[in-house]
């Protein structure tokens, strides 16, 4: 990964271009790498590591120490052809070279995808813009949290207290959305076989709704779709009607 870093205690190993430090992050299995050329000004990273979504993380890193405002820009490609979606290649600020350090970062997906992430403190699960939504009335943080196993809603009060959990049910349930009228959560349902922490663009999937207050979910759309479906606030004005976006042909409703 292509990246700058915050508050770093001390810089490690050698300089490489306008970077006084790189390091493997966590203990990746395969050693990472990385080289500068002078005649394109361009950097080649090379890393082992695994999915920078968890708890920790395992990476290449290359990273300056820098403090108060600052403006990023790079230009970001992998080379060759990959077999993890997931792998991952852009900007990253960090508060510590620690696996579990709080963090945020700008990345390129092996699969195309393109979004920033953050842990808010250290060893805690990565959120991305999609996970966590206010109710209308702003007494609630709707968000999707996997703390049994799989992955389901829950709620807690903007100060953090009061985590309530939503949904119960077998599937891995991401993305609450809630209606402006405040009644309804619609949500994307993967089925228990996907990654709880997974969330695929390209999988069969159903868009359920809810009462806000908890309930049974009841499907919407049985659609082939997932990450990116309703990346966005998709209600309408008057709570009737819901945008989504799927990869199918006709839906099935």
């Amino acid at each position: 990964m292509f990246s700058c870093l915050l508050n770093i205690a001390s810089a490690q190993n050698s300089s490489v271009g306008i970077f006084r430090a790189n390091c493997d992050i966590g203990n990746p299995k395969m050693a990472g790498s990385a080289i500068y050329d002078q005649n394109d000004q361009s950097y080649i990273l090379k890393g082992g590591g695994y999915n920078i979504w968890f708890e920790r993380d395992v990476f290449h890193y290359l990273f300056n120490k820098i403090k108060g405002d600052f403006i990023l820009t790079a230009n970001f490609e992998f080379v060759g052809k990959g077999a993890d979606p997931h792998r991952k290649t852009g900007w990253m600020v960090r508060e510590t070279t620690d696996e579990k350090s709080p963090h945020i970062s700008a990345t390129l997906h092996g699969n195309g995808l393109t979004v920033l992430q953050w842990r808010v403190s250290a060893g805690t699960a990565m959120r991305d813009p999609q996970d966590e939504i206010f109710a209308p009335d702003g007494k609630f943080i709707y968000y999707n949290g996997n703390h049994t196993g799989t992955m389901q809603i829950w709620r807690m009060k903007p100060d953090g207290s009061g985590r309530e959990q939503i949904t119960f049910d077998k599937f891995n349930n991401w993305f609450p959305h809630i209606s402006p009228d405040g009644k309804w959560i619609v949500i994307i349902s993967f089925p228990s076989d996907v990654d709880p922490n997974s969330h695929p663009s390209h999988k069969r999937v159903m868009l359920r709704i809810m009462p806000v207050s908890g309930g049974e979910p009841k499907a919407l759309a049985y659609l082939y779709g997932g990450q990116g479906t309703i990346n966005v606030p998709s209600w309408s004005p008057d709570s009737k009607k819901i945008a989504f976006v799927s990869n199918s042909g006709k839906i099935k409703k």
